[in-house]
């Protein structure tokens, strides 16, 4: 029978900036437990030397002393004794069943519900929130591993703001992202029970509630511009906006490339007659660092095919294979909104704080997608961003395509969609476009919209 045991071991580190020569190793603790094929094993924070570490009777060396300091010494020491302590108890209580490895383990590391932060933060984030966590724990000089939620205090985050904006010398909106990160851990650990009730989030000074408000647009200004609408390119202008809303804040580059093929809610092609219609695309990159995937988004509402066939109507000069007629090749779109001059037509057709903009749409997107209640994965799926771990193979299933559909539904519901829709086509008919519409005075939808809370 294969022997079981927890145990602390001293794992060899890769090369970095921290460990230039590569002879530092981390202390971490693996469980092997026989009869089962999983062997989980987590860091404890601590890094030796190896001629610093006793394998045999489990403790630092006196020579380390010497390279780490008194202080930081009996730190790391009292930790190992620490774990060291509940491996007994740990070991008895995974041969009675009482506990399960991961639970064994978390007991081990002294990561209780109330101390499992770092853990959380990884089963619940994606990459660029997690390094912004440990960002922040290396300004509260505190290991990520030890960081404790009670030790997640809003009064430190003014704090760190300043030292990011002073010290690092971040750019505003490069601070702005990171406590909007901070925010997101905050309030899912407050959903969790793991933050008290009466504890918030601090109004930062100089800061926006999320990275890219400033680009955000209301959906009022757009019911505005299209009432206002003149001519048939007024009318094209905010059919984009409208269309690149729905497709998650995609760039002109994916919308001019968009294949007339759909996908069902089980991702096989899409029949006449089935429930629900999904388009999907490879969204463009920005940078070659940049990871992308396949993005899926609900092609079902009763608004988006009149609304691509206003575009093509308007537009669509070119005998292409994609969807919309607009230009010859994808490549064609970076040029194709500011040689319409858009920009500057919808800002004569509505004067807002923060301006329709393409610049806009992505960040406008995100945020009705967050005011109503779109998780971030789902949002990532619908734009095709990287999700962390496997997470990105659920969206080939039924249920993650309808729950991507429910909640599209309800972000489109929140940016009134339906009704800009409805106006857009009253408009374009009014200013001489052939388009099918109905029989309602533009002025009762636009008071409809704008009397509607959002």
């Amino acid at each position: 029978m294969e022997h079981s045991h927890i145990v602390i071991y001293w794992r060899k580190m890769r090369i970095s900036k921290k460990n230039p020569t590569g002879d530092l190793g981390k202390l971490t603790v693996r469980i092997n437990w026989a009869g089962s094929d999983y062997r989980p094993q987590k860091a404890i924070g601590i890094a030796l030397l190896k001629s610093e570490w006793d394998p045999i009777q489990r403790k630092m060396l006196s020579s380390a002393k010497h390279r780490l300091g008194g202080l930081l010494y009996e730190q790391y020491s009292r930790r190992i004794r620490e774990i060291e302590s509940k491996i007994f108890e740990n070991i008895e209580a995974l041969r009675r069943g009482e506990k399960s490895i991961d639970q064994a383990l978390g007991d081990v590391l002294g990561q209780s519900p109330e101390n499992r932060m770092l853990e959380f933060v990884e089963n619940n984030m994606t990459r660029k929130p997690i390094a912004y966590f440990k960002a922040y724990c290396a300004f509260m000089k505190i290991k990520p591993e030890m960081f404790k939620w009670s030790q997640y205090n809003p009064a430190t985050f003014n704090a760190y703001h300043t030292f990011l904006l002073e010290e690092r010398k971040v750019s505003t909106s490069t601070a702005k992202s990171y406590l909007k990160d901070l925010k997101t851990i905050f309030n899912k650990g407050k959903e969790a029970k793991l933050v008290a009730s009466s504890l918030e989030f601090p109004s930062i000074k100089g800061s926006y509630k999320f990275a890219g408000e400033s680009k955000v647009f209301s959906y009022r200004d757009l019911a505005t511009a299209i009432y206002d609408s003149k001519d048939p390119m007024d009318i094209l202008g905010c059919a984009l906006i409208l269309f690149g809303i729905h497709l998650g804040g995609a760039d002109l580059y994916n919308i001019c490339g968009l294949s007339p093929e759909f996908y069902d809610e089980e991702g096989e092609v899409w029949q006449e007659g089935d429930k629900m219609k999904f388009i999907r695309f490879k969204r463009n990159k920005v940078s070659d660092n940049e990871g992308v995937q396949s993005a899926y988004v609900p092609f079902s509402a009763r608004y988006i095919e009149p609304l691509v066939e206003l575009i093509n109507r308007i537009d669509g000069r070119y005998e292409n294979d994609y969807l919309l007629k607009l230009t010859e090749k994808p490549t064609g779109a970076e040029s194709y909104w500011k040689n319409r001059g858009f920009n500057g037509r919808l800002k004569q057709l509505v004067d807002s704080k923060n301006p329709i903009r393409w610049a806009g749409v992505r960040a406008t997107f995100e945020n009705y997608a967050g005011s109503s209640g779109m998780p971030e994965d789902i949002r990532f799926l619908i734009q095709g961003r990287t999700l962390k771990g496997s997470q990105a193979h659920y969206a080939t299933t039924a249920s993650r395509l309808e729950i991507i559909h429910d909640y599209h539904a309800k972000a489109m519901g929140k940016f009134k969609s339906n009704d800009l829709a409805r106006l857009l086509f009253i408009k374009a008919f009014v200013v001489g476009v052939d388009v099918e519409h109905e029989n309602t005075h533009p002025k009762e939808i636009l008071s409809d919209i704008l009397g509607k809370a959002p």
